[in-house]
């Protein structure tokens, strides 16, 4: 699908390669502010004809070691490393989510920019929609409300203070794990309890669901064996994950990788927060350069 026929953003030709439902809306949304936009393989979208442009936009998860961009939806979207290179223009820039080596090596050896959209400031605000989305998902998947419900959170950064605190209004009670001494001051201050990792034993067993958000190995067999048959566990971290899910399904336990949440549940929501980033480090790159 090619959006953008009459473009008001200089001209700005930009260029969206794989993702899910999100994309769609971020593309359209970067249409209708003036970019030329041009999709191949995300998701509900026809595909359009890619020339030279000035920005490829990848994926959140951005690509593996084969740049293979990840729609979602069961599919994978085999590129060549060549073609990707010349699809952007010399002075042109690969927007990514997640980086990997190889795709920095590659565009440090033909003289491209690669740049991360998936910043602080980005992270902060994608934060609402995750938080949101594991309340949504432990609905469907939980046999009792949320209101009144024992609920872990392990970790308290962006994802686990807004997960927490939409939880306690909720009427969920609220049990926060971290190790810094600092966020659970501020876990203490916003009403909640808060305890340290080595601590959280009893609070396992008594969880009716434990949400996780620290991208390490947390939820080990000790750890797993606590928990009760009934409680679900919901893991939203990044990759490589923080819990044992082979451990987790031998002990017969409900433990679910929930990867990709603002996309699945509130694409339009998340298309937005997506396509504001993205103009913002647009203008910010096309100004420097005309300076």
């Amino acid at each position: 699908m090619c959006f953008g026929e009459q473009p008001k953003a200089k001209g700005l030709s930009l260029a969206f390669i794989g993702g899910d439902e999100r994309m769609a809306y971020a593309a359209l949304e970067l249409a209708q502010k003036g970019f030329i936009v041009n999709t191949l393989g995300v998701a509900g979208q026809k595909d359009s004809y890619l020339g030279l442009e000035d920005y490829i936009i990848l994926p959140i998860l951005g690509v593996d070691d084969f740049l293979t961009p990840q729609p979602f939806d069961g599919e994978r979207i085999t590129i060549d490393d060549n073609w990707l290179i010349n699809s952007v223009r010399n002075n042109g820039v690969i927007l990514t989510g997640r980086s990997s080596e190889r795709l920095q090596a590659l565009c440090q050896q033909v003289g491209r920019v690669c740049l991360s959209y998936f910043d602080d400031e980005y992270q902060e605000k994608n934060a609402v929609p995750t938080a949101e989305g594991a309340i949504y998902l432990a609905m469907e998947n939980l046999p009792i409300t949320i209101n009144g419900a024992d609920s872990l959170v392990l970790g308290y950064g962006r994802c686990g203070r807004n997960l927490a605190q939409r939880l306690q209004a909720l009427g969920a009670h609220v049990t926060v794990a971290t190790r810094s001494d600092a966020q659970r001051a501020d876990a203490v201050a916003a009403g909640l309890n808060a305890v340290n990792f080595d601590e959280m034993i009893p609070f396992l067993a008594a969880a009716d669901c434990i949400y996780n958000t620290v991208p390490k190995l947390i939820l080990e067999e000790k750890e797993l064996c606590a928990v009760k048959k009934d409680g679900l566990i919901i893991d939203l971290s990044s990759a490589p994950g923080g819990v044992d899910f082979a451990c987790a399904q031998e002990l017969g336990l409900n433990a679910l990788l929930a990867t990709n949440l603002p996309g699945r549940y509130f694409p339009k929501s998340a298309g937005s927060l997506l396509a504001e980033r993205l103009a913002q480090i647009i203008l910010h790159h096309s100004l420097s350069d005309d300076q």
